[in-house]
């Protein structure tokens, strides 16, 4: 674009050189340029400079903005698969913490569970020592509530001979 205008350009300079309305371009001391036509041929290549750029510039700048997007969608994309991921994850670890935490429970339950056990065990153990002992007591002082009836009860048979010995040698 800008070789297009620079020769259309220079091609309408030549041909003004050659109608006498431009001075010449040689080095001779009889030509001049007219600021007019610097300033105009200044501004063409300006204008075809910055149009040049401009294109290829607004063309970079879509270019950029494309693989802006496509990188903001592909990031996009990463970002869905890793939450998915990590979201998967995130359960496996919930049901494994679960699992863990329910084998824990269940140890500890079995545990003192036997605690329990034993405890019933030995409180059974001392309650039928007690009892045991207890009746033992009852005995003791049923045989010796006897003994001393029975050992009573011998005295008193004793001495009703003795009593009526007695009576019979009393006087009426």
């Amino acid at each position: 674009m800008l070789s297009d205008a620079l020769h259309k350009e220079l091609g309408n300079m030549y041909s003004r050189m050659l109608t006498g309305s431009t001075p010449s371009l040689s080095m001779s001391a009889t030509t001049r340029q007219t600021p007019n036509d610097n300033l105009a041929f200044e501004l063409l290549v300006s204008n075809a400079v910055e149009g040049r750029l401009g294109n290829t510039f607004d063309a970079k700048v879509e270019d950029a903005l494309e693989q802006i997007s496509e990188g903001v969608k592909s990031a996009e994309v990463n970002l869905e698969e890793t939450r998915d991921e990590l979201k998967h994850d995130l359960e496996i670890n919930i049901e494994d913490q679960l699992a863990a935490f329910n084998d824990n429970c269940d140890a500890m339950i079995e545990e003192k569970s036997e605690e329990v056990r034993e405890f019933l065990e030995e409180s059974q153990k001392g309650v039928e020592e007690h009892a045991d002992a207890v009746v033992r007591e009852v005995y003791d002082r049923i045989d010796t509530a006897a003994t001393s009836t029975y050992d009573h009860g011998v005295k008193v048979k004793q001495s009703k001979p003795e009593q009526t010995r007695r009576t019979m040698s009393l006087p009426p």
